[in-house]
């Protein structure tokens, strides 16, 4: 099929939508994005909180890409030295680059080990009272990095850092950064440098004072106070290229690629509405943790899906409540939209118990489901069963997985929906049009493709995979509502775009792929995650205070200590070696000893005198005394009988008695 008659297709549909009533959404409302910064919990023993003394936000956007650097400062108050616990949930495509800990004033890098080692590991050095600090991935997208010591009235840093590729809506890029960091920072700085943007970069949400100057082709931002109160986030807005966008890095003589590739252009630029079916299903995740989401925002997207529901708001919800285990399916009606009796029923929801999404099974007659959870799945081994009718996944909560989120709706055909950060008039959106979908990747020159997303958000596709040779195509087959419609061919070739960020975007994407089917796939996933510095369910980042730490538990240091961890792990292999040596020599000696024994021979001779017996060892001076013993009382009674002359005879035997006489 050419474009021209893709174009003819989306037309038809976009026909079809209009016939079906649609129209732009009213119903929901435009929640703002809520995105929340990091946290810090102290573990027992504080009489007064640790404070947030002071914050340093440090970011750079080029193109599609941006990275972002946090700088913490905690004061502790007490007189006693903490433990604390950094919290923090990243948006989803955000994923951590690496962290730092200053260890006497300076920044140290962390470096990767495998996770379960480096809780070993922490738990060892900490007993030593030094300084360590590990950063773990817990639940989904979410971190949390255990920093000992929080010295007594003193300070301690912390620097983070996370990579992303922006997302877009309605052709703009979008960059956010929260803000509501304390209540009253003593220092606050945060400074954006927007790289060679086609325009200047649009504020549309940001701190008083901030305003971009031009330095050449770049654009910089800063703001400096003291004494301040921060809140709300930093929004930027950037225009998005029209035109696929490739990013390149090579590392260890592999290209890596990524590359940001626009979807076919939706009619007016609206989308294309599609029908809801007279007969949904509803999957509420009704678990401990669902308490946390966003129960407004829900709400609000559920409204203005119900009133598309059989295409003019007619229809049934069949409700199902999923904790550890599964409720019988509630059957509610809908009327001209009326979904009343659906929104009591949600509310009287109790929430309670774990998350087992695998207990969940599908009725059959149901055109379609929406399943509202974080995700984090927590009980149980059985995974999501793949299922016939489309799924859409509901992100609500700060604290979620929405990279499991993501699987379960494309396995089914459709797609994730991140209410949390996209508000709910642009969620619903989203959950009501026709968008372009990936039906089949491929290429000539490349390998390893993996695909953020296969439905295409922000009406983009973000596919990563590694060049075979200098050059490369990447080609998607897509299709849009059911029609085949066209391939995409996006010419590749190293060193174009170069970022230094492109093969852990790639490797990140490639664990998340992997995630899904965890148990089969640790070992890559550990590969990964120790081979591009990331965090994962598998791998961990750690800093340790000593050099001597490093060579005792065989973790590689950051480079500015690898000499001299080089030095003392060669030094320590040649005191091993030195060792052994010894060693080898003490046991060749013991065993030239025994063949000596073995090979020596012992004549039988007379009996030992008494000084030679005294040479024996106790045992067997033991056994010649007791021998000697029995041959002197042999001999003495032998000497008894001689004196006592020829023994006399034995007595005679008695005459034999005769024998009675008979009778007659």
């Amino acid at each position: 099929m050419n474009r021209r008659e893709f174009i003819s297709n989306i037309r038809t549909l976009a026909a079809a939508g209009c016939a079906l009533g649609y129209t732009q959404v009213g119903g929901a409302r435009d929640l703002r994005p809520v995105l929340q910064p990091p946290t810090l919990n102290v573990a027992r023993g504080a009489e007064t909180p640790v404070a947030l003394q002071s914050v340093r936000i440090d970011a750079e956007v080029s193109g599609s890409r941006a990275l972002t650097s946090v700088e913490m400062v905690f004061h502790n108050p007490n007189a006693r030295v903490l433990e604390g616990e950094l919290q923090f949930p990243l948006l989803d495509g955000q994923q951590v680059t690496g962290f730092a800990l200053d260890i006497d004033g300076v920044l140290r890098e962390a470096v990767p080990v495998e996770k379960a080692r480096g809780q070993q590991v922490f738990e060892d050095v900490i007993r030593a009272r030094v300084d360590p600090a590990l950063l773990q991935t817990t639940l989904g997208n979410n971190y949390k990095l255990r920093v000992y010591p929080l010295p007594a009235q003193g300070t301690r840093r912390v620097l983070i850092r996370y990579a992303e590729t922006l997302s877009v809506s309605g052709n703009l890029r979008r960059y956010r950064v929260p803000l509501d960091y304390a209540r009253q920072l003593s220092g606050f700085n945060l400074r954006v440098t927007v790289r060679a943007p086609e325009q200047a970069p649009l504020l549309k949400a940001n701190p008083e004072g901030l305003t971009f100057r031009a330095r050449g082709t770049d654009y910089e931002a800063e703001i400096s106070r003291k004494d301040y109160l921060a809140r709300g986030l930093l929004e930027l807005h950037l225009p998005a290229s029209t035109r696929p966008e490739v990013h390149t890095q090579n590392v260890e003589g592999k290209a890596y690629f990524i590359a940001e590739v626009p979807a076919p252009r939706v009619v007016n630029g609206t989308g294309v509405a599609r029908s809801v079916p007279p007969v949904v299903g509803i999957i509420w995740d009704a678990s401990g943790s669902g308490a946390a989401r966003d129960r407004a925002r829900e709400f609000a997207l559920i409204e203005a899906y119900c009133k598309r529901i059989g295409g003019n708001g007619n229809g049934e919800v069949r409700l199902t409540r999923l904790r550890d285990s599964v409720e019988p399916v509630e059957r509610l009606h809908i009327v001209n939209g009326d979904w009343r009796a659906l929104k009591r029923a949600l509310e009287a929801t109790p929430y309670d118990g774990a998350t087992h999404l695998g207990a969940f099974t599908a009725e059959p007659g149901v055109g379609e489901y929406l399943l509202f959870s974080d995700g984090l799945d927590n009980f149980g081994d059985k995974p999501f069963s793949n299922l016939s009718v489309p799924l859409y996944a509901i992100g609500a909560a700060a604290q979620a997985d929405p990279a499991r989120l993501r699987r379960i709706a494309d396995a089914s055909g459709g797609r994730f929906l991140d209410i949390h950060t996209w508000g709910a008039a642009e969620a619903a959106r989203g959950l009501l049009t026709i968008e372009p979908r990936i039906v089949g990747l491929n290429g000539d020159g490349v390998t390893l493709l993996t695909a953020a997303s296969r439905t295409a958000d922000g009406n983009r596709w973000l596919v990563a995979g590694q060049l075979t040779g200098e050059r490369g195509t990447l080609r998607l087959n897509v299709t849009l509502g059911g029609i085949t419609a066209d391939t995409i061919s996006v010419p590749l070739r190293a060193g174009q775009g170069a970022d230094n960020l492109t093969a852990a975007a790639w490797a990140q994407q490639r664990i998340a792929e992997l995630d899904g089917e965890y148990r089969l796939n640790r070992a890559e996933i550990r590969r990964l995650g120790m081979a591009f510095n990331l965090t994962s369910r598998e791998t961990a980042l750690i800093v340790l205070d000593r050099v001597e730490d490093y060579v005792r538990h065989d973790i590689v240091p950051p480079a500015e200590l690898r000499a001299e961890f080089d030095r003392q792990r060669r030094a320590l292999h040649v005191r091993a070696e030195d060792e052994r040596a010894r060693q080898l020599e003490r046991v060749a000696g013991m065993f030239r000893e025994k063949i000596a024994w073995w090979e020596k021979d012992f004549p039988k001779t007379a009996r030992p005198q008494p000084e030679a017996r005294k040479q024996l060892d106790p045992l067997r001076r033991q056994e010649a005394d007791s021998g000697a013993l029995r041959d002197e009382r042999r001999e003495s009674s032998r000497a008894r009988l001689a004196e006592q002359g020829p023994a006399a005879p034995p007595p005679a035997p008695a005459a034999a008695r005769p024998a009675p006489a008979t009778a007659p």
